[in-house]
């Protein structure tokens, strides 16, 4: 079944992850594999609805980046899947859906090999209604990253913790430690 062009998808995408593309490298693969990857990234960044084929290449080519790791592939990668599983009609099966959850979480977990994607990993523990949530592992994983620095956990842990969401209890104590690690 044809989801989504990805000409649709990629107006959502956090530009920030790709907009380094004279920063790639792949950790794996020679300088064909970038230049490949290079090119994928100029086609989405382009704007252009995509052909069929276009589409196919540029998944293609961002599901080699990957398994090269390639800065930032999976990342992208994750993007588009949650853009198409988003884009499933409410009539599709669970069955479909939890396809897209295992493609999602295995693209992160990559992504997390290279160290990147922890934001986007414990965050994706906190999904409810996704098979692999599990808040207490996302918390994990997001104190981790926000330890390292990463603000955009330490925002999130702030929103967790002084709202009282995603199945944690409210906490005014850890909300304030977290607040304080935040960069002004």
């Amino acid at each position: 079944m044809r989801i989504l062009l990805l000409a649709f998808a990629l107006p959502l995408l956090a530009w920030g992850q790709i907009a380094q593309a004279n920063e790639l490298t792949c950790k794996n693969g020679g300088s064909a594999i970038v230049e490949n990857y290079r090119h994928a990234l100029s086609l989405l960044q382009s704007g252009q609805r995509l052909s069929i084929d276009d589409e196919h290449q540029v998944i293609h080519e961002l599901e080699v980046a990957v398994a090269n790791q390639c800065r930032q592939a999976a990342l992208v990668l994750v993007e588009i899947r949650i853009n198409q599983a988003a884009a499933l009609p409410s009539t599709e099966s669970q069955h479909v859906r939890d396809e897209f959850d295992d493609k999602i979480y295995l693209l992160l977990v990559e992504a997390n090999k290279i160290g990147e994607g922890q934001f986007e990993l414990g965050n994706f523990y906190l999904t409810e209604g996704s098979r692999y949530y599990a808040p207490q592992k996302g918390l994990r994983i997001l104190r981790a990253a926000a330890k390292s620095g990463d603000q955009k956990s330490i925002e999130l842990l702030v929103n967790i913790y002084e709202n009282g969401i995603l199945g944690v209890k409210l906490n005014k104590r850890e909300a304030q430690f977290w607040k304080g690690k935040l960069k002004q």
